[in-house]
C-alpha cells in the first residue's frame, strides 16, 4: 500500500490556488489602511485558538497537504475521512523518534 499513487500534483495546484486567494484577500483587507485593534476581544482569542488547532490538523493529517510532507514522510494508508496515516522517514539510518530526545530534554 506504500506505493499507492496519490494526486500530489493536483494537491499542489489546489494549495497554490488557495495561497493566491488568501494573499489577495489579505491584501484587499489591508488596502483601506484601517488600523488593527490594540487589544483583541475574547471572542477573537477563542476563534484564533480554534483556527490554530484546525490549521495544525490540516498541515499534519489532511490529504491535500501531503505534498508538503511527502519528502519527510512515508505514506501508509488512509486514516479517516480526508486524513492520511503517514510515518516519518528515517534519515541516514537514524530513527526519527530518537531525534526528539535532545529537543525534549532541552
Amino acid at each position: 500500500m506504500a506505493g499507492h499513487d496519490r494526486p500530489l500534483e493536483g494537491y499542489l495546484v489546489a494549495l497554490a490556488g488557495f495561497a493566491a486567494y488568501t494573499a489577495a484577500l489579505a491584501t484587499s483587507v489591508r488596502l483601506p489602511g484601517r488600523p488593527l485593534s490594540q487589544r483583541p476581544e475574547p471572542w477573537d482569542v477563542v476563534l484564533t485558538s480554534v483556527a490554530t488547532f484546525r490549521l495544525s490538523r490540516l498541515l499534519s493529517k489532511a490529504s491535500v497537504t501531503s505534498p508538503l510532507r511527502a519528502h519527510f514522510t512515508r505514506y501508509v494508508g488512509p486514516q479517516g475521512p480526508a486524513e492520511l496515516h503517514e510515518e516519518a522517514q528515517p534519515e541516514d539510518g537514524k530513527d526519527p523518534v530518537s531525534e526528539l530526545g535532545p529537543v525534549l530534554s532541552a
